[in-house]
């Protein structure tokens, strides 16, 4: 399995598009953030979008802009954050982890009971 920093420079490609020097190092922290939450997370790099997944269900998009990024949750998204401050960072970084504990909880209770 490639480890983290082997998995980001397909995703420092696509934050080039933001231009803010600050938001486009939140961009790449949440990032790698998200990367770190299991070391079974799948990526796709998509044109205009990141793609984080989880065979637990759990699935993040992460867009990119010019002056901030968009971090959506859920299938069909359920959340939507808008992130150009430390603080947007954080509360996108909290409700993903808390969606990602939720899908794996759901999860694991479903392999209990089947």
């Amino acid at each position: 399995m490639p480890s983290v920093d082997e998995r980001m420079p397909g995703i420092v490609r696509i934050a080039e598009r933001i231009v803010p020097v600050e938001v486009w190092r939140l961009f790449l922290i949440f990032c790698r953030e998200i990367l770190r939450l299991s070391h079974t997370m799948s990526i796709e790099v998509a044109p205009f979008e990141v793609r984080f997944h989880d065979t637990s269900g759990f699935l993040v998009r992460v867009l990119p802009y010019r002056e901030l990024f968009v971090v959506s949750l859920g299938a069909p998204s359920q959340c939507d954050v808008r992130v150009s401050t430390t603080d947007g960072y954080i509360s996108a970084l909290d409700i993903a982890l808390q969606h990602f504990l939720a899908m794996r909880s759901s999860s694991k209770a479903k392999g209990i009971s089947s």
